[in-house]
C-alpha cells in the first residue's frame, strides 16, 4: 500500500541520516551547528512541494536559509535515496497525529470491521551500523484479510447477475443452478460460512448452497440451507457448516446455488450481500 511504502522510505531515511555526514551538522531534536531535523521538517510542513525541495537542498546544499554556514552539496547520493530522507524529515512534523508503535511483543485483537476491510502489521528493525558500515534495515509486513468478504463487480460467477446498490456491490440470484467464486481463502479453523441474502419480497423457498473447492464440481467441505422466510422478513442468513474441516488457504472457493426441486422460489429477486466466515 502506498502507506506501507512511506513508512518503509521515512526509515531508510533515517538509517541514511545516521550513516551519512549529515549527522555533522544536524540531529533529529539536539541543538547542533545546524537546524534540527524536527525544526526543518515544521517550516516545510505547510509547502506542497516540500518533498522535491527538500530534495534539492540535500542534493545541491547551499547557504541563507539558516543563517551563513555552508550546507555541503551530496551530488553522489541517488534520486531514491534524496527522497527518503526528506520523508523521513517530513514525518517529524507529523509525528503528533500518529498512533503510538506497537511493542515489539503483545497481541493484538482487531476490531469487527464492515466487509472487504483487511489488517496491515509492519515491523522494522535498523540496526547501529559500524565503521565503514551504514545502518540497515530490515522490514516486512503481513496482510490479514477480515473475516467478512464482500463482492465487486468482477466477482467470478455463473448465472448471477453482479449490481450495486446503496454504495454496495451484490450479486442477484438466478432460479437456475448457480455459483460464485471467492478467491484466496483461508478456511484453517473455519467452522461456518453465513451467506448474507436480502429481498423486497421474502422468496417462496428456502435457499440451499454448497461450498466447494477448485471447482463447482470440486471437493465438497460444506453444505448449508436457509428455511422459507416468514412474510414480512427482511433477509436472511445460510449458515453453511464445514463438513471437511481444510486447514490451509484455498486459491479457489465456489459455492453453489442448488434450487430445490420443482419449487418456485418466487418472483422477487434475491440479493447476496457478502459472506462472512467464523470460527464457531
Amino acid at each position: 500500500s502506498l502507506g506501507h511504502q512511506q513508512l518503509t522510505a521515512e526509515v531508510a531515511g533515517k538509517a541514511l541520516a545516521m550513516a551519512m555526514d549529515c549527522k555533522t551538522c544536524h540531529k533529529e531534536r539536539e541543538v547542533s551547528i545546524g537546524p534540527t531535523y524536527l525544526q526543518i521538517a515544521q517550516k516545510y510542513k505547510d509547502r506542497t512541494d516540500a518533498t522535491s525541495y527538500l530534495q534539492g537542498k540535500i542534493i545541491s546544499g547551499g547557504s541563507g536559509v539558516w543563517g551563513e554556514v555552508m550546507m555541503p552539496a551530496h551530488t553522489n547520493i541517488t534520486a531514491t535515496e534524496s527522497r527518503q530522507l526528506a520523508l523521513y524529515i517530513q514525518s517529524l512534523a507529523s509525528e503528533g497525529k500518529r498512533k503510538p508503535s506497537l511493542p515489539a511483543t503483545g497481541s493484538i485483537i482487531p476490531k469487527e470491521e464492515e466487509a472487504n476491510k483487511v489488517l496491515v502489521l509492519t515491523a522494522s528493525y535498523t540496526d547501529t551500523g559500524r565503521e565503514g558500515a551504514i545502518p540497515l534495515t530490515g522490514t516486512n509486513t503481513v496482510i490479514l484479510p477480515g473475516n467478512t468478504v464482500g463482492f465487486t463487480p468482477e466477482t467470478l460467477n455463473q448465472g448471477m447477475m453482479p449490481f450495486t446498490y446503496g454504495g454496495m456491490d451484490l450479486l442477484m440470484l438466478s432460479p437456475q443452478a448457480s455459483w460464485f467464486v471467492l478467491e484466496d481463502i483461508d478456511l484453517t479453523d473455519v467452522k461456518t460460512a453465513y451467506l448474507l441474502a436480502g429481498w423486497q419480497d421474502p422468496p417462496l423457498t428456502g435457499l440451499d448452497f454448497e461450498m466447494r473447492v477448485g471447482s463447482p464440481e470440486g471437493k465438497l467441505v460444506g453444505k448449508g440451507r436457509m428455511p422459507k422466510p416468514s412474510a414480512g422478513q427482511p433477509g436472511g442468513v445460510i449458515p453453511i457448516k464445514v463438513s471437511t474441516p481444510v486447514d490451509h488457504k484455498v486459491s479457489e472457493l465456489y459455492f453453489v446455488y442448488k434450487p430445490q426441486a420443482g419449487l418456485d422460489r418466487g418472483a422477487s429477486p434475491v440479493a447476496l450481500l457478502n459472506v462472512r466466515f467464523d470460527s464457531k
